[in-house]
């Protein structure tokens, strides 16, 4: 058995010498075998170990988990730190599932916990395979793309799964033999959720009617599939047509259309895994979805907190978030803003050689005495111009500004008036004369989506 995860460990580059690893330890027989073998390979490697345990404030028993695993811990003179979370009530305040509120809760202390360690700090968290074929099942009955098939990684960032070659009935036949102890918690066997289904039923159900080796063969597929996948990941990242400025993506539309379809399928989940840091929640239909906007321009797309659009000739993938200005970033003389599409300088220079742009503009410095910022447009905001007063929604109307872009423009403005649309309209006030010594100069740059 040792044997076998060590080849597993070497294979997928998974643990190094001097490595310090936090492991999510809840005394349950899989947490409890990764302990084992961590501990087995302890002076091989030279490893710092951590076990970490979580009481979710869920289980009566979960006093008794803690207790058993602070001694068994202690036993394998491994370091040892406990939790306790109320995570029904972290559910509640944040609206999610006992799942998923448990598992944020678990990797959140597990990070701050690897952090704490340093340089070379890991999380071992013990996944076997039958949870990355239950994790197979689950995603082809959501109907998921071939990346769902693969089941669970070996690694993701620091976080790696020393045990994932192992299957569940291995862990428990070696346990068992070396007589080591172990808790049970009840809840798995309870069909309150998709996952216990599929492990409870399922699965067994396959086994019985259908193939006796069903973790196994699913293994050896996924394996498959993740070649294949590999493969076509390594096909996109050589194309070079993902393009990245501030926190947006981008492809080029005509650069998008020379790929095979299976191709864009795949450049759409990529991109959407570099944004999201996952491919969660991106169905067939949202990915068919966001393929018809390649013939669609100034079309959109809205998935969670994200917005994807054909605009000038290309396909934008970007947080809503970022699409704005943040709120009143304060003017200084000779500071620098960098803003999602904005390079914003601003000087105070010698009238002379004055040179008015799109990109440049001059005010008397009498400005610098007002409360100046840059800010995102707002309801019913207007401008002063000669002789007269024009909203701005009216200007990018005249000016034909696409509407995606108009939330990204920013505004130099004062408690009391707009300056400044950068780029479209300035305003009559602060106008600079002959008589003047010294202006203001604020210049910007947009960033280029080449």
């Amino acid at each position: 058995m040792k044997t076998k995860i060590i080849e597993f460990i070497k294979t997928n580059n998974l643990i190094e010498v001097n490595d310090k690893i936090v492991l999510g330890f809840s005394g349950g027989p899989d947490s409890v075998f990764l302990l084992h073998i961590l501990n087995e390979i302890r002076l091989e490697y030279k490893l710092e170990l951590l076990a970490i345990h979580i009481n979710h404030s869920i289980r009566k028993e979960a006093v008794k988990d803690e207790l058993f695993s602070k001694k068994m811990a202690e036993k394998l003179g491994i370091k040892f730190k406990s939790y306790k979370i109320d995570v029904p009530n972290y559910a509640k305040e944040n609206r999610l599932s006992l799942e998923d509120a448990g598992r944020q809760v678990r990797y959140g202390i597990l990070k701050k916990e690897a952090i704490k360690l340093g340089n070379n700090s890991k999380i071992a968290v013990g996944h076997h395979k039958d949870d990355s074929v239950e994790t197979v099942i689950m995603n082809f009955i959501r109907g998921s793309g071939t990346n769902g098939l693969i089941g669970i990684k070996e690694k993701n960032d620091n976080i790696i799964r020393p045990i994932l070659c192992v299957a569940k009935s291995e862990i428990l036949e070696y346990l068992n033999r070396k007589d080591i102890n172990y808790v049970i918690d009840e809840t798995n066997y309870e069909n309150d959720y998709k996952r216990n289904q599929v492990r409870n039923d399922v699965i067994p159900y396959l086994v019985k009617n259908f193939n006796p080796n069903i973790v196994n063969t699913t293994w050896n597929m996924s394996n498959i599939i993740k070649e294949e996948q590999n493969f076509i990941n390594d096909y996109i990242h050589n194309l070079d047509i993902i393009k990245k400025v501030g926190k947006a993506y981008f492809i080029k539309i005509e650069d998008m259309k020379k790929c095979h379809k299976a191709i864009q399928r795949n450049i759409i989940f990529e991109v959407y895994e570099r944004l999201n840091g996952n491919r969660k929640d991106l169905s067939y239909f949202n990915v068919e979805t966001i393929l018809k906007l390649l013939e669609k321009s100034n079309a959109s797309f809205e998935i969670k907190n994200y917005r994807i659009y054909n605009y000038d000739g290309k396909l934008f993938f970007r947080d809503k978030v970022e699409e704005v200005v943040n709120d009143r970033i304060l003017v200084k003389i000779g500071k620098i803003i960098e803003l999602e599409d904005y390079t914003i300088k601003v000087e105070l220079v010698d009238n002379e050689n004055i040179k008015f742009s799109r990109n440049v503009s001059y005010f008397n410095p009498e400005i610098l005495e007002l409360n100046l910022y840059f800010r995102k447009r707002k309801e019913g905001d207007s401008i002063k111009l000669d002789g007269f007063t024009k909203k701005i929604k009216d200007i990018f109307i005249d000016k034909k500004v696409d509407k995606y872009i108009r939330d990204k423009i920013p505004i130099l403005a004062s408690n009391k008036e707009i300056y400044w649309v950068l780029g479209i309209r300035r305003s009559s006030l602060y106008k600079i004369n002959s008589e003047l010594k010294k202006v203001v100069k604020i210049s910007f740059e947009r960033k280029k989506y080449e």
